[in-house]
């Protein structure tokens, strides 16, 4: 879920009517411009509508970014940067399995900020029409798998390639659903909070199961459990 109202709505609603000035820097401009991506999609991204989300002037645009090019290059690192890189640096000191439910948690939660998963919505389509979103895409698509794909190595499955696209396009298309399935029962009632870890484990457990040799140990343990040889 992001607030659609820019920098300025989201004042109006919480009251903040300071009389200081604040003082955002390039980050901030950042943020609001994958809000409003999140929002509207990339061709509501203009000077005009991120200036007025903002509440800042074109003047104080260009000498953060000099270009609106240039903002939408910065913009799609720092979308890379925040929704592939920070997520596997949190997530480095954990085991593969705990590794594993983070990056879960993170794809299918719903969020007030600029990250959640009307984002990943958002920033396919235009993919599909520039060829800089589209290089940048398939640069985060292949970290994301291979990242994955590591993960399950760790954990013991046959064939942690095929296993870490399968997690990977499942949790894509789980963003596209419509709500998303951001831990809910598909057609019920949302899950309650303590519910949803549990089903972000079941997902993680038999995902790491997936391909597992029958001779092997999590093979003969997942072979008790689901009754298949």
């Amino acid at each position: 879920m992001i607030f659609r109202g820019g920098i300025a709505g989201r004042a109006a609603l919480t009251g903040d009517h300071s009389s200081a000035a604040p003082r955002y820097q390039q980050d901030d401009w950042l943020d609001e411009g994958l809000r409003l991506v999140a929002s509207l999609g990339a061709p509501a991204l203009t000077l005009d509508r991120i200036c007025e989300r903002m509440a800042l002037t074109k003047g104080a645009f260009y000498h953060h970014f000099g270009s609106v090019p240039k903002f939408r290059m910065a913009l799609l690192d720092w979308y890379e940067q925040r929704r592939t890189g920070a997520v596997i640096e949190a997530a480095g000191s954990l085991g593969p399995r705990d590794r594993l439910l983070r990056l879960l948690d993170e794809a299918l939660k719903d969020t007030d900020d600029a990250a959640g998963p009307d984002l990943e919505v958002a920033i396919r389509p235009w993919a599909n029409q520039d060829p800089q979103t589209a290089e940048m895409q398939e640069r985060v698509d292949a970290r994301r798998v291979g990242y994955l794909r590591e993960l399950l190595a760790g954990l013991g499955t046959a064939d942690p390639l095929r296993t870490a696209t399968v997690v990977y396009v499942t949790m894509i298309g789980a963003a596209h659903l419509v709500p998303p399935f951001a831990g809910r029962v598909v057609a019920g009632p949302p899950l309650r909070a303590p519910c949803r870890p549990d089903l972000l484990t079941q997902l993680a457990d038999q995902w790491a199961g997936v391909g597992a040799t029958p001779g092997s140990a999590r093979g003969r343990r997942r072979a008790g459990r689901w009754g298949r040889p």
